[in-house]
């Protein structure tokens, strides 16, 4: 199959997929979205493949991808995003209230919300939740043990709440800027933060109940959500249907419309490709398009077929891969040395010749990915700071900082988690360096947990590193340099600025970006500081992501967006007919 028919065939499909799905009011919390058939088609499982176990749940503590996805479905926070859309709609609280210029939060909580039974509970029945639930979960979060990492205090509630940094240094016993009072909740900004209820529907910020906390029951995944954790192990993770679950969808049919939800464990991307041609699983996230593209030749009946057996969909991602430089190492203190890597690597090369060029380009622009849901974002602007491979200035950069040829540079080490594409990029990056810059690197794979705690500990000399933003805003992506997160000690995490990068300058712009009044104005701001980040170079942008998603037709309302979040409440599985798929096409 040639290119372009190959192209056309994808774009057809990615069609399918979205359209297969009708639009749903975002003013509805009943959740509705219709299709051609009026037949909804409840219970079944819908099967998905990941590639690695996922070892917690706990909220405060989810850093993957996968986790969050399940997490989500698990536990709920506040509010949601639409799948689709990404705008935010109510959840847990029914509505809210925005007043003082983005600065004062007020949220109903819905009646008719119950925890999942659980044995941290009296008699092991969930009770229902409370205003008060809500309170004390972000408490929870925001408080700092000597060694934890807490996803949400860092990404959603530091620098933003009133009286949060009294109740992480001991002053206050509660945060007074959170107050209950009857079924409300109200949260009050020290500025305003007109991406603050982004921050909220991430999983980091789901809602807990003080019994599980306490008795410490989060893993067990007593939430509030959809689905019920039923079992987690080394071969994956089943969910179940939530029997009391709150949510109906427009004529009144309690959701889910599935029964369970599985997540299978298959390391190898060609032996998820094998199960799902023998109907094991239902949906790949992230197959590389060369695996796709022979699929398609060999399969294309498949897809040509009416109505078509497989659906196709590809969707640039809010994400980014990098090495990062711990910037308390002497020998990184001077920017001319990270520089001067940065303009030694050869992405293009890593693009072609590694990745197959299944990403959406080589990462030649800034930290945020150079996507169409940024609309007005100055990325022009952000490009003059940025790096394409010259050997000569690179050579030139370090000669400047002292080490000409690379004389009286020190031994270092890129630590990466383990898998083949890492060790082939490490490797790649390894030869590089030397043969540009004459330094000498060592590559050291570990665990992802491990690779994770030496580099929040600062104990790493480079990282390797994917960030994939949390809600649609490049202030997700900027978090990573964001001076004020960083601790004076080294005895304690740096996360997600775990290169240690402090810069009063970028600081300043990125706060007036999250206090602006309009999106033109916080995106100059996010702009100028993403400008002064890349100049500066504490990372290595290597690439930016784009995910290629197949997934059986008889799969429906399952959505795809730039955040990876995926929701299952109204999820169904029936197979098209040809008539339902022909009266779909003329509409």
């Amino acid at each position: 199959m040639n290119t372009s028919k190959f192209a056309v065939l994808l774009a057809f499909a990615f069609t399918l997929l979205y359209s297969c799905q009708e639009e749903k009011s975002s003013e509805s919390d009943s959740e509705s979205q219709e299709t051609v058939s009026t037949e909804i088609k409840k219970g079944g499982s819908l099967r998905l493949a990941i590639s690695d176990e996922v070892t917690t749940l706990d909220p405060k503590f989810v850093y993957s991808v996968h986790a969050s996805q399940i997490a989500s479905m698990v536990y709920e926070p506040l509010v949601k995003f639409n799948p689709k859309t990404l705008a935010i709609e109510p959840l847990i609280a029914e509505k809210y209230d925005i007043a003082d210029s983005n600065t004062t939060f007020t949220f109903t909580i819905r009646k008719g919300v119950f925890f999942h039974n659980d044995e941290c509970f009296p008699g092991g029945n969930g009770r229902e939740l409370t205003a008060s639930d809500i309170k004390y979960t972000f408490e929870y979060y925001c408080k700092q043990e000597a060694q934890e990492m807490s996803v949400a205090y860092n990404t959603v509630f530091h620098g933003n709440v009133v009286g949060l940094e009294e109740y992480v240094s001991g002053q206050s016993d509660e945060i007074s800027g959170i107050q209950v009072e009857g079924d409300k909740v109200t949260i009050k900004l020290s500025h305003p933060n007109a991406d603050f209820l982004k921050q909220l529907a991430s999983p980091s910020a789901s809602i807990l109940a003080k019994e599980i906390i306490e008795c410490k029951g989060l893993n067990r995944g007593a939430g509030t959500g959809p689905f019920k954790l039923s079992s987690n192990g080394p071969k994956g993770i089943l969910l179940v249907k939530n029997e009391k679950y709150y949510l109906k969808d427009d004529k009144g049919e309690q959701l889910p419309y599935l029964d369970t939800v599985s997540f299978k464990i298959i390391s190898s991307k060609i032996d998820q490709l094998i199960s799902f041609e023998e109907g094991e699983i239902e949906y790949i996230d992230g197959l590389p398009s060369g695996k796709i593209k022979y699929m398609v030749e060999e399969n294309i009946r498949n897809f040509d077929e009416v109505p078509p057996k497989y659906v196709l969909a590809h969707e640039p991602q809010l994400s980014v891969e990098y090495y990062g430089f711990n910037l308390a190492r002497p020998y990184f203190k001077d920017k001319r040395v990270r520089k001067a890597i940065s303009y030694a690597i050869n992405r293009q090369s890593i693009y072609d010749k590694i990745l197959k060029r299944q990403a959406y380009s080589p990462g030649q622009a800034g930290i945020v990915p150079p996507i169409k849901l940024f609309k007005g974002y100055d990325f022009d602007k952000v490009q003059e700071n940025s790096y394409s491979y010259n050997p000569e200035k690179a050579r030139k950069l370090m000669a400047e900082a002292g080490y000409p040829e690379g004389k009286g540079f020190p031994k270092i080490t890129i630590e990466y988690n383990q898998n083949d594409q890492n060790y082939k990029v490490a490797a790649e990056i390894q030869e590089q360096l030397k043969k540009t810059l004459n330094i000498d690197l060592q590559i050291e794979a570990v665990s992802f947990e491990k690779k994770l705690e030496n580099s929040n500990f600062g104990r790493s000399d480079i990282f390797r590193a994917a960030w994939v933003g949390d809600y649609p805003s490049p202030q997700t992506m900027l978090l990573l340099g964001y001076g004020k997160n960083v601790p004076k000690s080294m005895d304690k995490p740096s996360h997600p600025n775990s290169m240690r990068y402090v810069n009063p300058e970028f600081d300043k712009l990125y706060e007036k970006a999250i206090q602006a009044s309009s999106e033109e104005e916080s995106y100059k701001y996010y702009a100028e500081a993403e400008s002064i980040f890349m100049d500066e170079a504490p990372v290595v942008v290597l690439w930016y992501y784009e995910d290629n998603q197949i997934l059986h037709s008889y799969v429906r309302n399952l959505y795809f967006n730039e955040i990876k979040y995926l929701d299952f409440r109204q999820v169904w599985l029936k197979e098209w007919t040809e008539a339902e798929y022909k009266e779909y096409i003329k509409k």
